[in-house]
């Protein structure tokens, strides 16, 4: 039977079968019952992978512990220097390709004029979480909260430095 009146019987089966088809694939694809699969997996994410000892073992837990400063070093140089520099003086290899320019974090008078708090902020949710520029994105889903705390540091360091 086929039908082409959409008040028949025929067009209300039709659609009690899509809203069920409907149902079903949310059902399926609801990220909820994931989450903490991925909470786990974030969590693992920011561990480094262990390196097998010379004699070819698994190190074992103790060897494992890898120091904060050295995560924070690795993750700035992969996702922060591209844009700011090795030296935080805002003249990564991208940095001509931002209007405005990145950051250049060894400028005392900005460092006086930004808190911890501030600066955390724009690392974790981006720079349009505070106003600037939306090419700052956010971190937050990378680093946990002791490495952007650290990272805040690091940034508070490049003052200290000669230009």
């Amino acid at each position: 039977m086929v039908c082409y009146e959409p008040s028949s019987s025929c067009g209300v089966n039709m659609r009690l079968v899509l809203l069920f088809m409907v149902t079903a694939c949310l059902d399926q694809y609801d990220p909820r019952r994931h989450w903490q699969q991925f909470a786990d997996e974030r969590q693992l994410a920011h561990r480094q992978i262990a390196s097998l000892n010379e004699d070819g073992t698994l190190p074992s837990a103790e060897q494992e512990e890898v120091d904060l400063a050295t995560v924070v070093n690795t993750k700035y140089a992969l996702y922060c220097s591209s844009c700011h520099g090795d030296k935080g003086a805002g003249d990564g290899a991208s940095a001509k390709a931002y209007s405005p320019p990145p950051r250049d974090f060894t400028d005392r008078y900005w460092q006086q004029q930004n808190d911890d708090q501030r600066i955390a902020t724009v690392i974790r949710d981006g720079g349009n979480a505070v106003g600037l520029s939306s090419a700052m994105a956010p971190f937050g889903a990378i680093l946990n909260q002791q490495e952007v705390d650290e990272m805040v540091a690091k940034i508070r360091r490049f003052a200290d430095r000669e230009k």
